[in-house]
């Protein structure tokens, strides 16, 4: 049994230390930053203070979607991620009948409508473009869950066979990664992450202690990963939250 198991079978997986540029990266909000789920309801007539931003991932929406052919839809959505050009919404298997790419898309945040179109929708999800007026909690930019899933890793352009490490929790930009100590896992270092029959390409932002001395834990970002791909982890995060729209 190597250490990495003894120390999952002891319940330790999650509980690393971590080095103090780790405890810095969560305080900048980098992809390893735990999820703390935003509240159901916000509300819309307590003044909000400059700065604060208006929204964050795990945010709970209605939104207005208005069709090409002047039919409108309310559809209930949470915030899933948020990129530059882009917010990503979870939903549930009926939406995608009802927001066709095209379709223009109104939502409502402290008070604040905001309007976009709908880009792309499938089976879970919904992507609409990023309103320019929106603010966003940087930290909080993807849902992140926690997760024991055993996976392989190995360096880009190493010659060493993978090697065994267990995902901690995993989000649309990146993962938490236990793994045995080894001196190709270095900030900097661009890895591939064998996830089932999933191939992602990392790089390691951040390398923090654990409890057992053997292992440490690595907060990675995704570096590649195109649409299709991004859709099936979207799907396998709402699998593991067990949330019942269903994303599985």
């Amino acid at each position: 049994m190597t250490s990495m198991q003894r120390a999952g079978n002891a319940g330790i997986a999650g509980h690393g230390r971590g080095s103090a540029s780790a405890r810095a990266a969560d305080r900048s909000g980098h992809p390893h930053a735990s999820f703390t789920p935003a509240p159901a309801h916000r509300s819309s007539t307590a003044a909000r203070p400059p700065c604060v931003p208006s929204m964050a991932a795990g945010d709970d929406i209605v939104a207005v979607v208005r069709r090409r052919d002047g039919h409108t839809t309310h559809v209930r959505a949470r915030i899933a991620a948020v990129t530059a050009a882009v917010v990503l919404l979870e939903t549930d298997d009926r939406v995608p009948v009802a927001t066709p790419p095209g379709s223009t898309v109104s939502f409502c945040v402290d008070g604040h409508t905001h309007d976009a179109v709908v880009e792309a929708s499938a089976d879970g999800w919904v992507s609409v473009t990023r309103p320019d007026d929106l603010v966003i909690d940087e930290s909080r930019r993807v849902l992140r869950v926690k997760t024991r899933v055993h996976a392989n890793w190995r360096r880009v352009g190493g010659t060493g066979s993978p090697r065994a490490v267990m995902v901690l929790d995993l989000s649309m930009g990146g993962m938490r990664v236990l793994a045995e100590r080894h001196p190709d896992d270095v900030e900097g270092a661009r890895m591939e992450v064998q996830l089932d029959d999933e191939v992602l390409s990392v790089e390691i932002r951040w390398c923090g202690d654990h409890d057992h001395d053997l292992l440490g834990v690595h907060g990675v970002e995704l570096t590649a990963a195109d649409g299709p791909t991004l859709g099936r982890i979207m799907r396998r995060i709402g699998a593991l939250r067990g949330d019942p729209s269903n994303w599985a």
